[in-house]
């Protein structure tokens, strides 16, 4: 298996992992409702609010990237140019949870439009 498939692998813990932080915080602020999960979390307040939509962009962000990794794949992109956009990101959605767990709105912005750009990049790569 090729180092951009564990890329792949990799994002897809984010999506769960991304989910811990939101958890956490919630639960500071109410008990988890289970009949009812993401009416309660949408209306979580403060950080957990960001850490709730923090990960409802990790899910949204997965999809695309795993279209890239799968096209740059079987387009025979060079996989060391793959590996480089995987781990960018990787990397940008990591700070990505960061900045917006810490409130840093113009950095959080930054990261993803790093990972945005590394999966356009990737997206394309059979072509670089």
């Amino acid at each position: 298996m090729t180092l951009p498939f564990w890329c792949l692998l990799a994002a897809l813990l984010f999506t769960l992992l991304s989910k811990v932080p939101m958890n956490i915080l919630g639960a500071r602020q109410q008990p988890y409702d289970n009949h009812m999960p993401r009416m309660q979390q949408a209306g979580y307040r403060g950080a957990a609010h960001r850490a709730w939509a923090a990960h409802q962009n990790m899910q949204e962000a997965f999809a695309p990237f795993a279209a890239a990794v799968v096209v740059s794949h079987l387009g025979h992109a060079n996989e060391l140019v793959a590996t480089f956009w995987c781990l960018l990101f990787l990397l940008a959605r990591l700070l990505y949870q960061l900045f917006y767990l810490l409130d840093r709105p113009t950095l959080r912005s930054l990261s993803w439009g790093a990972g945005w750009l590394a999966t356009v990049l990737l997206f394309i790569s059979p072509l670089i």
